[in-house]
């Protein structure tokens, strides 16, 4: 999968350590009559992809289709299309190990139409998730308007996002 994206969180972060912990997500990318599922926080305001890490177990497949259907309410369908990937790297802010890797994998996906509830859970629920039909020019407007925040690392990345579909106009 091509990488768009590497972004370091901090100028001065070090590579060259031994305690590192990497991290793998899944994010979907859902378009249906020109608009795109996306999930939008109402304690900062930030739109994102539906999307989350990676169990041991899982294929990709399994992660999305959980991810989606507890953070928006819709079932994917069958078939995952590899598109992009992203990687970020930061200090750890719990102080646990010297180095957080991000590795994000962007997959465009299809829904059936019927919406089920979501299932947030933790800082989801804290941060007032909800699930939201968006343009992507909608997207990047509301998403430059929203300040930069250590509580909302993803800004930066779903944002470049929102952008390269934009400028690639790629639509499944």
């Amino acid at each position: 999968m091509k990488r768009l994206l590497t972004i370091y969180r901090q100028k001065d972060i070090n590579l060259n350590t031994k305690s590192v912990v990497r991290r793998v997500a899944y994010r979907a990318i859902i378009f249906k009559n020109n608009q795109l599922l996306v999930v939008k926080s109402h304690r900062y305001g930030e739109i994102k992809f539906p999307g989350g890490g990676k169990e041991s177990h899982e294929s990709a497949f399994d992660v999305l289709s959980r991810e989606v259907m507890e953070e928006t309410g819709y079932q994917i369908k069958s078939r995952i299309i590899p598109f992009v990937s992203t990687i970020e790297y930061a200090k750890d802010f719990k102080g646990e190990y010297d180095i957080f890797i991000q590795d994000s994998r962007y997959y465009f996906c299809e829904v059936y139409d019927k919406q089920a509830s979501t299932a947030y859970s933790g800082y989801e629920i804290e941060y007032g998730y909800h699930p939201f039909w968006v343009t992507l020019e909608e997207a990047i407007s509301n998403n430059e308007k929203v300040s930069s925040n250590d509580l909302i690392p993803w800004l930066e990345r779903d944002t470049t996002m929102f952008k390269h579909l934009y400028e690639t106009r790629l639509k499944p």
